[in-house]
């Protein structure tokens, strides 16, 4: 007769009915576990990815009260509360949430109408954060590095020096790279799949660093890289790094290799491809910081490239044709 009355009234309630799996979730932990178990269904789960869900979701899922009913406003409050304005912080915490709170909404616990503002207010939340500058002054210059390479006594550590400065690679990706193709005769370099983008093909700048460091001699240092996050190994380098004296950090060679990319003039698109980010971040990150002597350097040759070529227009050349002349 009860059921009977709520289903005349439209009242009906499958939630005190169901048990076990069936159950719907109410805490935040209940939720947590639903998200995870949909996330691990469609997602492989591999050292790189468990990495990466760690750091982006499941450190801020662990900041909610567990035991409490999980709701917008739960979820409003601990951004506020956990996050300051314009902070990668807030990005992170809105990233999260919100990640959280779209999972609610396809299973029925939120309505859109309440999770369509939830949404904007995000976005409005997440607004302001700027990465931090790259200063040019705080990037070592090529003849800087060739003598910090050269002052290095191990040779292991020696040769991830010369790594990082010729093919601008990720702290952890200098060792997951292809070393078996790595031959004196091959100048690209094919990072694996298991780093922070994915897999691609990186060639060195400049080409003769890779000579000049004879970086075909591979020579990793004696610590643990089984089992170690991507996180842990990056971390070891910067420790190593303080640890020899060297007077910068690790990104600061891959900041000067995006940097003398453009410079020696490879397209936007493909050092971006090379480096393994977009062709964004490439244009906000590392043109600002390009500093006034190098802006100087390519006016230069820009000059001598311009100055060459109205000499052999006043000889009456055409400039293709003598310089092809020149290398014939």
């Amino acid at each position: 007769q009860e059921i009977d009355s709520q289903l005349l009234w439209s009242r009906f309630d499958w939630g005190p009915y169901l048990k076990g799996k069936q159950k719907p979730a109410k805490t935040v932990a209940e939720w947590i576990e639903k998200y995870e178990a949909d996330h691990w269904a469609s997602t492989p789960r591999t050292l790189t990815k468990e990495n990466s869900y760690q750091q982006n979701y499941r450190l801020f899922f662990k900041r909610l009260p567990q035991e409490r009913i999980l709701t917008l406003d739960l979820l409003r409050s601990e951004i506020l509360r956990g996050s300051k304005p314009g902070t990668r912080s807030r990005e992170f915490y809105c990233m999260s949430y919100g990640r959280l709170a779209k999972f609610m909404a396809n299973r029925g616990a939120i309505s859109p109408t309440d999770f369509a503002p939830f949404q904007a207010e995000l976005k409005s939340l997440k607004q302001g954060y700027t990465p931090k500058k790259i200063l040019p002054e705080d990037l070592p210059t090529d003849e800087q590095i060739v003598e910090i390479w050269r002052s290095l006594k191990n040779p292991s550590w020696q040769w991830i020096y010369g790594m990082l400065a010729t093919y601008g690679l990720r702290p952890h990706e200098v060792f997951h790279i292809d070393v078996e193709q790595f031959t004196p005769e091959t100048e690209v370099l094919r990072v694996a799949d298991s780093t922070k983008t994915g897999t691609r093909l990186v060639y060195p700048c400049p080409a003769s660093w890779r000579t000049t460091f004879k970086l075909w001699n591979v020579r990793y240092p004696n610590i643990q890289r089984e089992g170690r996050s991507n996180g842990k190994l990056g971390e070891k380098v910067s420790q190593r790094f303080r640890e020899i004296g060297i007077c910068h950090n690790p990104y600061a060679l891959r900041h000067a290799w995006c940097i003398r990319t453009a410079l020696l003039g490879v397209p936007d698109a493909i050092a971006a491809k090379w480096a393994g980010h977009s062709v964004a971040i490439r244009t906000q990150t590392y043109h600002q910081a390009i500093s006034k002597a190098q802006h100087q350097q390519v006016f230069e040759r820009m000059k001598q490239t311009e100055q060459t070529h109205l000499t052999v227009r006043a000889l009456g050349a055409d400039p293709a044709e003598s310089a092809a002349d020149d290398q014939s």
